[in-house]
């Protein structure tokens, strides 16, 4: 299961509120629950009429995928405010997990769910978090220490590096400063384009389309960490100021454009 699936979630709860968070056996289990359960098979279908969301025929097999449409939803649906402004209690949450090899599917399982939580990898089988667990996967988390193969700690640093280098070491924030960066001028090329009036109507839905598809990838590996973890002058939150004028003002010329 890709992170596609979390996006079909995301979208399906947040726009007709029939689906939760995803718990680990309902990620393994994703592609059963679409045939069995009615709501999730309404949420989709309502999903694909209003051209959020397409199905694709693989053979025998049958993928969703997020429109364009979709996409731009979901970057709507995200608050990117809130979530960088969220302050930090000095604390370091760390997951840790030794799967036996027959277990290997719900070992990437829950890999991909500790991504999707926004976790960092530390090293191979350690994940850290600046923030609270969810509850779902605090309660997974709880419900599987009997188990013993995965364990959970809570501290704040105090060796020699600092809680920054332990941020860059989680997380590729570096490359995802330049990817933001890459952003910020694509979309600054575009206003000036706009600007000048030299972009035909076309172009103004394909241009939408591509910034909110690269927005709303820089989103989903973006961990929000706060201000004191990230590198100097993270362009997260100025990426998304551009975006919102970008879009702005693609509707406005397409307005002045069909008038």
């Amino acid at each position: 299961m890709n992170a596609s699936a979390l996006e079909l979630l995301e979208l399906a709860a947040a726009t007709y509120g029939v689906l939760s968070r995803p718990t680990l056996s309902n990620l393994m289990n994703f592609g059963h629950r679409l045939h069995r359960d009615a709501s999730y098979r309404q949420a989709l279908w309502r999903l694909q009429q209003s051209r959020l969301l397409e199905r694709v025929a693989h053979g025998s097999e049958i993928e969703w995928r997020l429109t364009q449409a979709g996409r731009r939803r979901l970057a709507e649906l995200r608050d990117t405010t809130r979530l960088r402004r969220r302050s930090w209690d000095g604390r370091w949450r760390l997951v840790t997990f030794d799967f036996p090899e027959a277990s290997r599917k719900q070992r990437d399982t829950f890999r991909w769910w500790l991504r999707v939580e926004r976790l960092g990898q530390l090293q191979k089988s350690v994940w850290i978090s600046a923030f609270p667990l969810s509850h779902e996967l605090q309660r997974f988390l709880d419900e599987s220490s009997k188990l013993n193969w995965i364990l959970q700690f809570e501290s704040p640093e105090k060796g020699p590096i600092s809680d920054a280098d332990i941020a860059a070491r989680a997380w590729p924030l570096a490359r995802l400063a330049e990817e933001y960066d890459n952003f910020i001028g694509d979309c600054l090329r575009r206003l000036g384009a706009l600007a000048e009036g030299q972009a035909a109507l076309q172009e103004l839905g394909q241009w939408r389309h591509e910034a909110s598809a690269v927005y709303g990838e820089l989103l989903r590996r973006d961990p929000f960490l706060p201000q004191r973890l990230l590198p100097p002058r993270f362009p997260g939150a100025r990426a998304d100021d551009v975006h919102q004028q970008l879009i702005r003002a693609l509707v406005q010329a397409a307005a002045r454009i069909k008038r």
